[in-house]
């Protein structure tokens, strides 16, 4: 199970690196969306490993579930705000379109 975690952790702070000096989405929101959604990953596992050896039922052991909950609810609300900010800009396209050219005239 160490293997595996340690693979899977080498993975995803390669994609967090890559995605940060990348930034392969021309949205900002898009690249600030996938960075967290890399770093909550990472999180998670990195959480979660606390439970691949044996352990008995203590208060550390409930700690780290809970903060493993918490982590979890954190994503929930990170994807419920993406999703909000979304449709948003769906129903108020003439707002995102002016948004859009302010930035675009910025970089330029």
């Amino acid at each position: 199970a160490h293997l595996q975690f340690s693979l899977i952790l080498f993975i995803l702070v390669w994609a967090l690196a890559a995605q940060v000096s990348a930034t392969p989405y021309h949205d900002p929101y898009g690249n600030a969306l996938e960075t967290n959604e890399l770093v909550f990953l990472i999180i998670i596992i990195g959480l979660g490993s606390w439970f691949t050896t044996e352990r008995e039922d203590n208060a550390e052991s409930t700690a780290m579930a809970w903060a493993l909950c918490g982590t979890l609810g954190l994503c929930g609300v990170m994807v419920a705000a993406i999703f909000g900010w979304g449709m948003y800009l769906a129903c108020f396209s003439a707002k995102a379109d002016s948004q859009q050219k302010r930035e675009s005239q910025k970089i330029a």
